[in-house]
């Protein structure tokens, strides 16, 4: 699905579809004064600059070309204008985001080598050894955290005072990789490369902060203003006029984007070209801003100060000569037609701007930072989003979304709604792209985006780019082992030489810094061997080699083993002399030794023939187990709890306590009621031993017990309480005191 360019936003001279909006395929993206025909994501910051604002580009741009190609594109009949204009807001926009040209995105360096270059280049582990000590403990906290935003301000703000270029550039570079919208700091670091007297510098470093956020005016005007201040004269008006173009392009749609818009016009008309601020309040009115009633006065002020031939192409003038009245004044009459064919773009923009107001009026950062917004303005974002969704204008869906992504780019949840729309639309590129920038910048550290996007790039059919997008991945977070076995398993999936999948089992064995993640990927490539290519030998041997550096460990030695268990059938003189092996190794310790002798001894219970060779073990272990019970020698199955009569803890032969056990003789049955009337409990005696002979003969069942007076209880119903007779009493003039009865008495209990 295409996204067309709306009105507002169309440049005068690109070509239009049948329904006279401009489509991806013929507008693309206006980068380096040029359109290109897909949505590509930005060169990383650290890749060379190609420069197409060059002396001779200045020289070769012809203003007199540029006025006459904009007059040229009013070609559309002012007849139809009613119908493109009420239909403008159901259509879509492309807003620039990027400055690349090529048809896909650049592809992203090898994990570890930045800004490209050879993978297998020479890496120095100690990028700060050469510097300064005070500059090198500032590298420090950066280096282990690049999410210290008050260590790199910290960094940066050193970096300035000194007379150091080079430290300056590495420190701005890597900063500005990380927090890429910063819009302040890539103005700071145009500044200091001007102070350093590098103006063509200066220039690269604000090229490449409009394309790495490209939705700050702020920038764009500042770019502007050193354009205007560098190329001066006729020569420069042709490039400022694309600046002012690409600007308007990416933030046209921008709810305050009138300062834009102003600065526009005021430049167009400060050299007399009123037919192009004719043709930018075309533009303009189709636009919802905050000033949108103050722009139609103006365009009405612009119409009636000016003749009609001077701000209207001759072709639209010939359309409007025909429908002017007999006798009236050619001129007063079209400028009458002129304002008020564009009235009801008005009124359309102006319900746009309704609808819009209390959104925007409630948001309070519309620009990045690192604090954390107030829950209110997530959910202003939220409901806003949920709007233009409803909406269903994808040109203003894409754009609040890329907006919201400014102030919201360190939040996962919107980054993923965004997504999830995008892929709604089954809009490839624009997934791509917003991928690598949230992988790469943004939020760089959430393995679950690393693995989705090579999951997007594998299910679109790009194998290539989804190696890219882990290999993106692993330069982030080296050592995340899901990452890497991702990457193998998008090679196994590609079909490609076993020894290419090997290949890189190895390198991640070779550059992990873990014990444990070197155990791990070799397991792994074992197990590769193993089950997909049936190699037990080599799967053997790449166990075997793990050991020889480390012969102690406990996982690749029983991986190993279960190279011999996996086999069909079982070859178990093989599996015996692998435990021989392993037994005998003089680095093990005494548990780590008894851990593989009772696995041995499970084995050979389990598959063993040979009564002998299992007996032998238990002997070996009866042996070994003196070491580590104090002297007092174990048999196998036998606790140490057991030795010293404690409780014991479960065996290893013990059956677990939720299996049923069968007992030696049937026990019987002891019924006791409650004398509250409660269900009789039952109670087995416990069982007769076998070594005394023949059990006498089984205990017979005893009565349930019951109190005198008190009815037998019904079986499973509880009895209810006894309701005590009151006893007669006196009256109190008859009553006798009261004697305590002597020992032995009686007592009569009979009321």
């Amino acid at each position: 699905m295409e996204i067309p360019l709306p009105p507002e936003l169309m440049d005068p001279d690109l070509s239009t579809d049948s329904t006279g909006n401009a489509t991806v395929s013929s507008v693309g993206l206006y980068t380096n004064g040029r359109y290109s025909n897909a949505v590509a994501a930005p060169e990383p910051l650290n890749m060379p600059f190609h420069n197409q604002h060059s002396e001779s580009s200045v020289v070769s741009a012809s203003p007199t070309s540029d006025t006459t190609r904009t007059s040229a594109s009013l070609d559309h009949n002012l007849t139809n204008d009613r119908d493109r204009d009420s239909t403008f807001l159901s259509s879509a926009s492309t807003p620039s985001f990027s400055r690349t040209a090529s048809q896909s995105p650049p592809a992203l360096p090898p994990p570890g080598v930045e800004g490209g270059g050879t993978p297998n280049a020479v890496v120095n582990k100690d990028p700060d050894a050469n510097k300064p000590p005070e500059l090198k403990k500032l590298w420090k906290p950066v280096r282990t955290n690049h999410t210290d935003f008050n260590a790199w301000t910290t960094l940066l703000t050193y970096v300035e005072l000194q007379e150091n270029v080079e430290a300056m550039r590495e420190a701005y570079d890597g900063f500005l990789l990380r927090y890429p919208y910063c819009y302040g700091y890539w103005k700071k670091y145009h500044e200091l490369e001007k102070r350093f007297g590098q103006a063509e510098q200066s220039e690269r470093v604000l090229e490449q902060g409009v394309t790495a956020i490209p939705l700050s005016i702020d920038l764009w005007m500042y770019y502007i203003n050193f354009a205007k201040e560098r190329y001066r004269g006729v020569a420069g008006e042709g490039l400022i006029r694309q600046l002012f173009g690409r600007a308007v392009e990416a933030m046209g749609l921008d709810f305050k984007s009138d300062e834009l818009w102003d600065a526009y016009i005021e430049w167009e008309a400060s050299i007399g070209q009123r037919r192009n601020v004719f043709t930018i309040y075309e533009r303009l009115l189709r636009v919802p801003t905050l000033h949108y009633h103050r722009h139609f006065e103006e365009f009405q002020k612009l119409v009636m100060g000016a003749a009609p031939a001077e701000v209207m192409s001759s072709e639209d003038l010939d359309l409007l000569r025909p429908l002017v009245p007999e006798g009236e004044d050619p001129d007063s009459s079209m400028r009458q037609m002129i304002i008020e064919s564009r009235r009801p773009i008005y009124k359309l923009t102006e319900a746009e701007v309704a609808k819009r107001w209390n959104f925007e009026s409630n948001i309070r950062r519309p620009y990045f930072h690192v604090k954390p917004l107030e829950a209110s303005q997530l959910k202003n974002w939220s409901e806003y989003l949920a709007f233009e969704m409803e909406e269903k204008q994808m040109n203003r869906i894409v754009f609040l979304f890329e907006r919201c992504l400014v102030a919201c780019a360190l939040y996962e949840e919107f980054w993923r709604k965004y997504l999830t729309y995008l892929k709604s639309e089954n809009q490839t590129d624009y997934i791509r792209y917003a991928y690598q920038r949230v992988c790469t910048y943004h939020l760089s550290n959430r393995v679950g985006l690393h693995l989705e996007w090579a999951a997007f790039e594998e299910e679109e059919g790009s194998m290539d780019n989804a190696v890219l997008a882990v290999q993106n991945g692993l330069k982030q977070l080296p050592q995340k082992p899901i990452l890497a076995l991702r990457h193998v398993g998008i090679l196994r999936r590609m079909q490609s030489d076993p020894e290419q999948v090997m290949a890189a089992f190895d390198s991640y064995v070779s550059s992990a810094e873990d014990a444990g993640l070197v155990e791990f990927f070799l397991v792994k490539e074992a197990r590769y061997q193993l089950k997909l290519k049936n190699d037990k030998e080599r799967a053997m041997q790449i166990l075997r080699l793990g050991l020889k550096k480390d012969p102690t460990s406990v996982g690749l030695l029983t991986a190993l083993l279960d190279c011999e268990l996996q086999q069909m059938p079982l070859n178990v003189p093989a599996l015996v002399a692998l435990y021989e092996e392993i037994l005998a190794i003089p680095e093990l310790g005494l548990e780590q030794r008894m851990q593989f002798l009772e696995r041995k001894l499970h084995n050979l219970e389990d598959f063993s023939l040979d009564i002998k060779e299992i007996h032998a073990a238990h002997q070996q272990y009866y042996a070994l187990s003196m070491q580590l019970t104090r002297g007092k020698k174990r048999a196998f199955g036998e606790d140490d709890d057991e030795l010293t009569g404690e409780s014991s803890v479960k065996k290893p032969f013990e059956a677990p306590s939720s299996l049923p056990t069968t007992p030696m003789t049937t026990p019987a049955v002891v019924p006791l009621a409650s004398p509250l009337g409660y269900p009789a409990v039952t109670v087995a005696p416990p069982s007769w031993p076998p070594m005394l002979g023949v059990p006498p003969p089984a205990a017979p069942v005893m009565p349930a017990m019951t109190f005198p007076g008190y009815p037998p209880p019904t079986a499973g119903v509880p009895a209810p309480l006894p309701t005590w007779p009151r006893p007669h009493r006196l009256p109190t003039a008859s009553r006798s005191p009261r004697r305590r009865p002597s020992p032995g008495t009686p007592i009569n209990c009979d009321f």
